[in-house]
């Protein structure tokens, strides 16, 4: 389960305790650990258990940006012009390039995981089911999910937003508003990202679970073999593209069939992110990994 320190903190303490001392970030130079990345007018925003923000114009060279606040930063998306960071307490900033932050007004004190833009709305989710939506990144209202579970990952999907968390929750919802549970998904797994590529939608989350489907509504599993947490998804450039657990990175063009890439890092990744003609996934490590196909993977310091 991902508490308000997030996943990847726990990912790697674990990890710290298989490999020597001097190697604890996880396949890179040790470093606190980051949650999420998003892209957003020419530009890359990642935030995680850091008091800073960095950006990039070029996805490859990073500047630190001072947040206000004491990290524990999950979830970061673009929209309506700005970029939004959510996390812990029910923090939300927002910003107009990434660089200066501004705290928002919360309706909530619910650990909020992860945040997602569409439909002229951001959609911030969190523990107990909390949602909450914004037309503009600065005022908030609290939405009825309709669920105790706590809400791991959100995203925008071609026509709906779907928020996914544990014991196999999926919910639906057109507007941010309005939310439908989906009864198909017949896992118990914690899920934790959900995207869109087309035509399937995707959900992903612990010990390798994939889901896909045809309209967000009827879902099937897809078998990746793997007994590791897929944490991030995106769909862009024509294919999926899934990240987790130590360096795991697989690929789809059509979301059936899911091929393994080689990350050349062994760092838990949290997040990924598609803009400038690249692939972005951040993780536990000071290094970022960066692909022009999602295929071929390289280590960018950060």
């Amino acid at each position: 389960m991902r508490g308000w320190t997030g996943r990847a903190v726990r990912a790697s303490l674990l990890l710290c305790a298989l490999v020597s001392l001097g190697n604890c970030g996880g396949g890179g130079d040790s470093g606190p650990t980051l949650e999420a990345i998003a892209f957003g007018n020419g530009t890359f925003v990642i935030v995680g258990q850091t008091t800073s923000a960095s950006t990039s114009t070029d996805g490859q060279n990073w500047t630190a940006h001072p947040t206000g606040v004491a990290g524990n930063l999950l979830g970061v998306a673009f929209g309506a012009g700005v970029f939004v960071a959510v996390g812990a307490g029910g923090t939300i900033l927002e910003s107009p390039d990434g660089a200066t932050w501004t705290a928002a007004g919360s309706p909530t004190d619910a650990d909020l995981q992860a945040v997602a833009f569409g439909a002229s709305t951001f959609v911030a989710v969190g523990s107990f089911g909390a949602i909450v939506t914004s037309p503009n990144g600065v005022d908030w209202v609290e939405r009825s999910s309709g669920t105790a579970a706590q809400l791991n990952g959100v995203a925008f999907t071609n026509d709906r937003f779907l928020a996914v968390g544990d014991g196999g929750t999926i919910l639906s919802s057109p507007d941010g508003a309005t939310w439908t549970p989906v009864d198909s998904s017949g896992v118990t797994e914690n899920l934790f990202a959900a995207a869109y590529n087309p035509p399937a939608y995707l959900v992903a989350g612990a010990a390798g679970t994939i889901l896909t489907s045809p309209d967000g509504v009827d879902w099937a599993g897809i078998s990746t073999g793997l007994d590791l947490d897929l944490n991030a998804a995106i769909g862009a450039q024509g294919i999926f593209v899934v990240v987790g657990d130590e360096g795991t990175i697989l690929t789809s063009g059509d979301g059936v069939s899911f091929f393994a890439r080689d990350a050349g890092s062994k760092q838990f990744l949290n997040g990924v992110a598609n803009g400038l003609g690249l692939f972005v996934a951040v993780g536990t490590s000071s290094d970022s990994v960066v692909s022009v196909d999602g295929v071929t993977w390289v280590k960018r310091k950060i």
